[in-house]
């Protein structure tokens, strides 16, 4: 059916019974010429009209004669009539049975869509294997969302994606990637699955790391010992220099610790920075850990890069129970020796040139209050910074910032100098006034490697600012997604809460991080949280436009619907902005497209006013109430014509807003239009009101 039908059907739908004027009259006899053969797609045009004048139960009638004909479109757009609730009762059930008769035939919506009904448990039992096989279908068609489904799916679930065809896995994990999650998630059973599928043992991901690795830092012994019994390599480390056993003893998974050294691990292996199990054990507290190391043999006198042994970083860190066990094995304390006295003057005279350099022509030196090692620290001249030290400086004098040399090095990255600073004894939780550590600049400037190093010299993962900021927050905000993963390896509390009431995931959602959002989501951050405002993760993204954010947050369950104190959802606010993908895929998901705000203002009632025509399209697509009002009395349509948007004027009329409804100072379209001189909308209306535009849509 053409654009000349359509305008048939929607007069004779909007006229009442008995109504008719000359040229109404003319009109409905050239429609009767036109149609006097109707097909399946005249059904459709007809139902459509329906659904634009809000004859919501006409439009079923006109649905279900096609749908029960067996045509795949017409059984879609009743499911969709069906959960709405509009023109019949709303039902879940009808409405999985009619998508899966549509989805059977391949209709590439109805596939997703019945994908999310049984990922929800609406109208039938929740069966997450059921809605991966539906996304899939779906998005082997090239249907967006439903590779995202399938992007963000739990890999766990694996036999789904391996039971497809090779089309079909286009957008699915690979074996290798399913059995890292499933070691991730401790799911013994999926994991023998792939591995018997012929999944690859030892496959790292891109930062190193294997199954076997996640599953001995997340705690699970018996997927540690599976996977072992299949020929992990059980001393394989990743780019960070971390193995399975020292995450275990780190996580202090004394259970897995147990598995890795009767699977013959090797109790003496070093870390990144030279830190062999038992002193990580020391260091961290966990007397039962250095207990296991030591009836396998453990080496009680080797040092780390700092020179510290077991017996002095337990010591360091009170932990005198250990202290007592480390000295009856043998373990000796030593005092430290002063370190020896040296003259590399070269470096540091070049650093002093360097200083006046820089500072020439400046009414103040950028270094005041600087130590020169600072200034060595920031500038990266590690020479500098290394004979400094040997000259036994101060290694955690501050400036006036509260920065110590540490923190700067690690604010620009530079890790040599890290390294150095952490060897000679700095403190790696050294705050600043307002609470910002080391870890804190590394993380927010997304320096991986110093972020590494500071978490193997025992830097406090979750330490806080004085406004609740943490290095898990700043990496988030950021988009440094590895080292967000870093920081959750490292035991970060997802879920802590800025001042604001910010977290993480609201962070990484406003910034558009989808993938650093689905890492937070499978660490457990709470997708409901909100913060002083009363907004979420899914409002931050919906009212910065990132779409893929929104479907990472809709696949993982978050509320699309929970409102912020201004009764702004997060469709609200994608109408608003004119966010066109962030409101697709909120209407597909099913949330009410009518909802008000504190207001009164509906969705459409906000694209029309900011002039988001093609939103505004959108919203009366998925049934919107066109001629619905505010607080004061205004329509869409009023809204538009008096913020001067012709565009979206337009659409409303085609979609047969009332140009007759007037406001609470009964103002009408014409009368706001006339204030505002505008020709363009006026034009419009004259059209409109004479009928003009659609005898020439019927013979353009």
């Amino acid at each position: 059916m053409g654009r000349r039908d359509r305008s048939c059907a929607a007069v004779t739908a909007t006229r009442p019974a008995g109504y008719c004027k000359r040229g109404v009259c003319l009109l409905a006899a050239l429609c009767l010429a036109l149609v006097a053969a109707p097909s399946r797609s005249d059904e459709f045009a007809e139902a459509k009209a329906a659904i634009r004048v809000r004859d919501y139960a006409g439009a079923a009638r006109l649905y279900r004669a096609a749908a029960e004909a067996g045509g795949a479109e017409a059984q879609y757009q009743l499911a969709a009539l069906y959960r709405s609730g509009r023109g019949v009762p709303k039902d879940h059930e009808q409405a999985f049975h009619w998508l899966r008769r549509a989805a059977e035939q391949g209709h590439i919506k109805a596939q997703y869509n019945l994908g999310v009904m049984y990922e929800n448990g609406w109208g039938v039992a929740r069966n997450p294997d059921d809605a991966l096989h539906w996304f899939a279908q779906a998005a082997a068609q090239g249907h967006a969302m439903a590779q995202t489904k399938l992007e963000e799916g739990g890999a766990s679930r694996a036999a789904i994606y391996f039971a497809r065809s090779r089309k079909d896995r286009r957008n699915a994990p690979s074996a290798e990637e399913a059995l890292r999650w499933a070691a991730l998630k401790g799911e013994r059973v999926e994991l023998q699955k792939l591995l018997e599928g012929g999944a690859h043992v030892d496959a790292p991901d891109e930062y190193g790391r294997t199954a076997l690795m996640e599953a001995a830092a997340q705690g699970h012994p018996e997927a540690v010992a599976l996977l072992v019994r299949h020929g992990a390599g059980i001393d394989h480390k990743d780019r960070y220099g971390d193995s399975a056993l020292l995450s275990a003893v780190r996580e202090g998974h004394r259970d897995v610790v147990d598995v890795l050294l009767g699977a013959g691990a090797n109790v003496d292996q070093v870390d990144a920075n030279g830190n062999t199990p038992l002193l990580l054990a020391a260091t961290k507290g966990r007397a039962d850990v250095v207990d296991a190391l030591l009836a396998r043999g453990a080496n009680s006198h080797n040092e780390n890069e700092k020179g510290w042994t077991a017996v002095e970083a337990a010591r360091a860190r009170g932990h005198r129970k250990i202290v007592s066990v480390l000295v009856a094995k043998g373990a000796k304390l030593r005092e430290k020796a002063a370190p020896q006295p040296q003259e590399p003057l070269a470096a540091i005279d070049r650093l002093r040139e360097a200083m006046q350099a820089e500072a020439q022509g400046a009414e103040a030196s950028p270094y005041q209050g600087w130590t020169d090692l600072m200034i060595a620290a920031w500038r990266g001249q590690a020479a500098a910074a290394r004979a400094l030290l040997a000259r036994g400086v101060a290694v955690d004098a501050r400036d006036e910032d509260g920065h110590t040399a540490l923190s700067r090095a690690a604010w620009q990255g530079h890790e040599d100098i890290v390294r150095a600073l952490l060897v000679a004894g700095a403190d790696p939780n050294a705050a600043q006034q307002e609470g910002d550590t080391p870890l804190m600049w590394a993380a927010a400037n997304g320096h991986a490697s110093v972020v590494d190093v500071l978490l193997g010299a025992a830097a406090d993962v979750n330490a806080k600012r004085a406004d609740g900021v943490t290095a898990l927050m700043l990496s988030a905000q950021g988009g440094h997604a590895p080292i967000v993963d870093r920081l959750i390896r490292a035991s970060a509390y997802v879920n802590a809460v800025g001042a604001d009431g910010t977290t993480a995931l609201m962070a990484a959602a406003r910034g558009g991080h989808a993938k650093i959002v689905s890492r937070l989501l499978r660490a457990h951050a709470r997708a409901e949280s909100v913060d002083t405002h009363g907004r979420g993760a899914m409002w931050y993204a919906a009212d910065e436009g990132h779409a893929g954010v929104v479907g990472v947050l809709l696949h993982h369950g978050a509320n699309a619907e929970h409102a912020d104190e201004e009764g702004q959802t997060p469709l609200v606010r994608s109408a608003w902005r004119g966010h066109a993908a962030v409101a697709g895929r909120l209407i597909s998901h099913g949330v009410d497209v009518d909802e008000r705000t504190g207001l009164g203002n509906t969705p459409l009632m906000l694209a029309a006013h900011r002039g988001h025509a093609g939103v505004v399209r959108q919203l009366i697509d998925a049934g919107a109430e066109v001629n619905a009002r505010n607080q004061d009395r205004n329509t869409a349509l009023l809204l538009a014509v008096d913020a001067g948007h012709p565009e979206a004027v337009r659409v409303l009329l085609e979609a047969g807003a009332d140009t007759k409804l007037r406001n609470h100072n009964r103002q009408n379209a014409r009368t706001l239009a006339e204030l505002r001189g505008d020709d363009a909308i006026l034009g419009l209306l004259d059209r409109r009101g004479s009928g003009k535009s659609l005898f020439r849509t019927l013979f353009d």
